[in-house]
């Protein structure tokens, strides 16, 4: 059986990740391990940078892996947060993820989305060039009585120290061994 969700451009939506690697190429992956370090890590900015609470328990955890490859699909379900669009999920995940981008190399780079869906006083999170991230915050999304996670502006410092241990389990090998994240972007 085959499943998709649609996600409506411009409409509120959950925090989301696909995350895969060969098993072939990665014999020591771990990957439930991974899962468990992502989801921590994760749970840890949403609450670092949104004050939102989040556990492994509020994360709807789908395995969609073979015999070839480890795949898993992850949907963060924290109460009544949501973000304000799929641009802001994905300047999130940029965001977060940019020491590990880092670690795996220029291959793996993936700029941070900009486009539709933006007004003066709502654009992108990013990552500046400073390093400190533009952080978002929960504001009342009125159509539906929940908080969406906008884009407020107030930087948080990010630590280069450490990123080594602290990221290095996003990080595989492809099919054809070059390194990549563990985390489709």
């Amino acid at each position: 059986m085959h499943c998709y969700e649609v996600i409506p451009e411009k409409d509120a939506c959950k925090l989301y990740f696909d995350l895969e690697f060969y098993k072939a190429a990665n014999p020591g992956a771990d990957g439930k391990d991974m899962v468990a370090k992502l989801i921590e890590l994760v749970s840890q900015k949403l609450k670092e940078l949104y004050d939102v609470n989040c556990s492994a328990r509020d994360v709807l955890n789908l395995d969609s892996s073979t015999d070839e490859k480890f795949s898993r699909h992850l949907i963060f379900l924290p109460c009544k947060a949501v973000f304000k669009d799929n641009i802001h999920v994905g300047n999130f995940v940029r965001s977060i993820l940019q020491p590990a981008v880092r670690l795996a190399g220029s291959n793996v780079a993936a700029p941070i989305a900009e486009g539709a869906g933006y007004t003066s006083q709502c654009s992108a999170p990013t990552v500046e060039l400073d390093g400190s991230l533009t952080n978002l915050t929960a504001v009342e999304d009125a159509s539906k009585g929940w908080p969406a996670i906008a884009d407020q502006r107030k930087e948080t410092e990010t630590s280069h120290h450490g990123e080594n241990s602290e990221f290095s389990f996003l990080i595989v090998n492809s099919k054809e061994g070059d390194k990549q994240l563990f985390v489709d972007l």
